[in-house]
């Protein structure tokens, strides 16, 4: 579990922080802000990552702009009791890192993500091998193409774009209709897009791809097909969704997997 502060200026979900004072070492600094923020005083301090760039440009309610280099630490020794209320937050609360709010504060997204990521890997068994069976539709429309740009609260390729897809699900298992995973592609784009089978027309299988990912065995069924008109986009909670030219995809930012099926 994972303390998560809402703060008083954005209404947002995140991690107790703030700015480094003159003088002050960032260790420092995230032991003042804890104690500020919640009332915790921080015994030990690991350092988890450090994180920059444009996703973590941020302009707040009152029109103050930041661009912020975090410095995340991991703290699993402390004292003291939790202040659930001051100048800077409305409340406090442990959340399962598998279940965090939705509306997590912009700038802190990307470091959150990537954070619990280093901890789920920490917490697998160390000689496990887990097999992950993805499938995903590249749906075009004319010269454009249907694609996700997923949310950075994703454990896989988190910001990244995508085509429309998801993992196989327990019931496509044993399924002789879905050796070719058609079926969990046709269910996983009705599921994020509102896109029903009968609207999309010759969907195949071009490529798999199969890779090993620390202790996953990641294997993805691309597929490509067509639709006639060109739908509107319904609000998906994987991430965006967005009409993309089929000239601009290869400069989004994709897995290699992903990157190599658009080029073929």
């Amino acid at each position: 579990m994972t303390l998560t502060q809402l703060r008083r200026d954005n209404g947002c979900w995140g991690y107790p922080g703030g700015c480094v004072e003159l003088g002050e070492t960032v260790e420092d600094t995230a032991k003042r802000e804890l104690y500020e923020e919640t009332g915790l005083t921080a015994n030990t301090l690991e350092l988890l990552g450090v994180f920059s760039g444009s996703e973590l440009f941020y302009t707040y309610p009152n029109g103050n702009k930041v661009a912020n280099n975090d410095m995340v630490y991991l703290c699993d020794d402390f004292t003291g009791e939790i202040i659930t209320e001051t100048n800077e937050t409305t409340d406090l609360r442990w959340f399962e890192i598998d279940s965090l709010p939705e509306n997590i504060s912009p700038p802190v997204q990307k470091p959150l993500a990537q954070c619990i990521n280093i901890l789920k890997k920490r917490t697998s068994a160390p000689n496990s091998v887990v097999t992950r069976i993805t499938a995903g539709a590249f749906l075009s429309c004319g010269n454009k193409v249907l694609l996700m740009k997923r949310g950075l609260h994703k454990e896989m390729a988190a910001g990244m774009w995508a085509s429309i897809g998801g993992h196989m699900d327990l019931t496509d298992i044993n399924n002789p209709r879905t050796i070719d995973l058609s079926e969990t592609c046709y269910r996983e784009v009705y599921e994020e897009t509102g896109i029903p089978k009968s609207a999309i027309k010759d969907l195949k299988l071009r490529y798999i791809a199969v890779r090993l990912i620390d202790n996953q065995v990641r294997c993805h069924h691309h597929y490509f097909g067509e639709i006639e008109n060109e739908v509107s986009l319904q609000e998906c909670t994987e991430g965006e969704l967005h009409w993309v030219n089929k000239s601009e995809m290869l400069d989004l930012p994709m897995t290699t997997s992903v990157k190599e099926a658009v080029k073929h």
